[in-house]
């Protein structure tokens, strides 16, 4: 009896909304979370009505049923993302008790937390918790101004700082370039600077491109001040090797380090930042990472991600950075948010967009800040060598 109750939740939902004829909340509902056949039918049955006459059906379009709960229509919103996420939870500890393999599991599990954050959590503020929400983001924000002087985390780069208040919660940040122009380099060097600042951070790295230990060499070299070319062909002294080896202990426990190898998509990034709880996420290569559909073409898998990306920020209330790269043809000093490759959902999406500028001056780059969603479009200088290992911002005038 029970069950059935639970089955009739769809159609409960159905004909309460349509009684109301809120088309707000009607519009909440995913197809998902209908997991009867015929409760399924119906709902699908509404949507085509609301396509073709441009208005929701009257109630008694749905077949009556005897008892309807007086509640309104969020109430059947609530029961029915609580009851698919019960159905998710049980199939999830069938297969533990089951014969599924660890792979499987985890499998799911990394599904059910991305279905939890992009199509469960819809974000809806209401009056009871606006001021809660409120109150948590001021909190944040005076704790890292207490710990930086900044609103969100330090870039690195006094300038961008400055212009934006440095890597904000919720917000998708991108480094821009052509093809090894040094958009890996450059976020090493800025989450290097929060390993630097930070005693208490946890950083998030996910590199789609490269493996953990080129990372790592990298990371390493960066905070040892050693060549990486002297590295590769084995020219380096005695005292060069063992700054190396010393770069890394103390901050390793701070960095999580995890190569995508080319198969990594949204669902098991949602897993991995749920289990991590990350202070703030890199993802080196993010046009890389793959979407839950195999049908979609190139452009609107760069949208999905994207799209998905900011979903994860929003509701882990964490900065993800991101790299992206521009289109060939683009000229040097001239990159713009249209010349990002695949997809101008990037720039509409993302809260901060940095070009990496060649600008045929030895040893500097410039890095225009493209889009900005609450800052100043700028733009500034930095080092640029390998010898050195030294990224800093530089006075330069052009």
């Amino acid at each position: 009896m029970i069950w059935r109750a639970m089955m009739l939740l769809g159609k409960e939902a159905l004909i309460k909304i349509l009684e109301e004829n809120d088309l707000e909340t009607f519009s909440k509902l995913d197809q998902r979370w209908f997991l009867d056949r015929e409760e399924s039918r119906e709902y699908q049955r509404c949507v085509e009505y609301l396509q073709r006459y441009g208005r929701l059906p009257p109630a008694s379009f749905i077949e009556a049923l005897e008892d309807i709960r007086d509640h309104p229509p969020q109430f059947f919103i609530e029961a029915l993302t609580e009851r698919y996420k019960k159905y998710w939870l049980g199939n999830i500890a069938e297969a533990i008790n089951g014969e599924a393999d660890l792979d499987q599991i985890n499998s799911m599990i990394s599904s059910y937390i991305f279905d939890k954050v992009h199509y469960i959590d819809d974000g809806t503020v209401t009056s009871e918790n606006a001021i809660t929400m409120m109150q948590a983001h001021v909190d944040k924000v005076r704790e890292n101004y207490l710990r930086s002087g900044l609103s969100g985390l330090p870039t690195g780069w006094p300038s961008l700082d400055e212009s934006t208040g440095g890597y904000q919660e919720g917000d998708i940040s991108v480094f821009s370039g052509r093809a090894k122009t040094g958009k890996t380099m450059l976020m090493i060097y800025s989450l290097n600077h929060l390993l630097e600042h930070f005693e208490d951070i946890k950083i998030l790295f996910l590199s789609m491109e490269m493996t953990t230990i080129q990372v790592l060499t990298r990371l390493a070299c960066l905070r040892a001040q050693v060549n990486t070319q002297s590295l590769r062909i084995g020219d380096i002294s005695t005292l060069a090797e063992r700054r190396l080896v010393e770069a890394l202990p103390g901050v390793m426990d701070k960095l999580i380090i995890s190569e995508g190898k080319m198969d990594r998509d949204v669902a098991s990034l949602v897993g991995m930042i749920g289990t991590v709880q990350p202070d703030i996420v890199f993802i080196d290569g993010a046009y890389l990472i793959r979407t839950q559909s195999n049908a979609l073409s190139s452009w609107e898998k760069v949208k999905e991600v994207i799209e998905t990306l900011k979903g994860i920020a929003v509701n882990f209330k964490v900065p993800i950075v991101c790299s992206y790269q521009l289109r060939r043809g683009v000229k040097k000093s001239e990159p713009d948010l249209e010349h990002l490759a695949l997809s101008d959902a990037i720039g509409q999406v993302a809260s901060m967009v940095l070009g990496i500028v060649d600008i045929d001056v030895p040893d500097t780059r410039k890095i225009e800040i493209m889009g900005v969603r609450e800052g100043v479009k700028d733009s500034f200088f930095i080092n640029w060598s390998w010898d050195r290992f030294d990224f800093t911002e530089k006075d330069f005038t052009q």
